[in-house]
């Protein structure tokens, strides 16, 4: 019998708000069937779901690739614009150096599709996400996690503790560029710290990053270039700092930013 529009739409609906395996995989095998057929409409596909030109895609993958590569810089996609383990192992082919993570259960999905080089961009909340971050670190020991906070540094700590500590969990220092948003501020609050991640003996300090998410929304390529650049030098000099007091950073730092040309 011919499944209708009315009954697809039915079941991907069902699958949506049960998330249920079997009912997933029902809906998928029905708008496979749909679009073999030729009769594959925008509304028979059940959301979320991804709709990708490959042909655009590799050819923005390959340029983008090109470029750090020729200034020696790796690259580190964020997995939410896209939230597809294979494009991720895509992009590991391209030359990508890991993969960032909105959130936590967005990393474990990552890891679990067998990607690594996860950083978590925002801070782990809470006793029980910091369990689960803890148990992703011991098997996937590359994963980073942003940090602005004191009391959640020595959480982190201490749970890692209670987990075993080897390896200690890697940390960046997330750093506020004067926007508000997250982050500890620049300068000495950043310092102290960066200092208690160095005496803690169940976490290490990986990397300082921060985001000047402002800067898409400034108009001009030039203009954006040039608050970008600013914010990078400030973050080089923020680095050099707490790399002089401290003695060493695992990674390189991590500056975030946007100049796109097109406005």
């Amino acid at each position: 019998m011919q499944t209708t529009r009315r009954a697809f739409l039915g079941s991907a609906v069902a699958s949506a708000i049960a998330l249920s395996p079997p009912a997933r995989s029902r809906a998928l095998a029905q708008t496979r069937r749909a679009a073999e057929g030729g009769r594959l409409y925008r509304d028979d596909i059940p959301t979320p779901a991804l709709l990708l030109d490959l042909d655009a895609f590799e050819a923005n993958l390959a340029r983008m690739a090109s470029v750090l590569k020729t200034r020696e810089r790796g690259f580190r996609p964020h997995g939410k614009t896209h939230k597809c383990p294979d494009i991720g192992k895509a992009l590991v082919r391209a030359g990508a150096i890991g993969h960032c993570a909105a959130k936590l259960s967005e990393a474990e999905v990552f890891a679990a599709h067998g990607l690594g080089g996860l950083l978590v961009t925002t801070a782990v909340i809470g006793t029980r996400k910091i369990s689960r971050a803890v148990a992703l670190a011991a098997t996937h020991r590359d994963t980073i996690f942003a940090v602005d906070d004191p009391g959640n540094v020595r959480d982190l700590n201490d749970a890692a503790a209670a987990f075993g500590g080897r390896p200690p969990v890697r940390l960046n220092l997330a750093i506020d560029l004067l926007l508000g948003r997250t982050g500890i501020e620049m300068g000495e609050p950043a310092l102290k710290l960066a200092q208690l991640i160095a005496s803690l003996p169940h976490v290490r300090l990986a990397g300082l990053q921060s985001y000047d998410g402002g800067a898409s929304h400034t108009t001009g390529f030039e203009k954006r270039k040039a608050r970008s650049l600013g914010h990078a030098a400030a973050d080089r000099a923020q680095r050099d700092r707490v790399r002089d007091v401290i003695g060493g950073i695992d990674r390189h730092l991590q500056h975030r930013c946007a100049h796109r040309r097109g406005d």
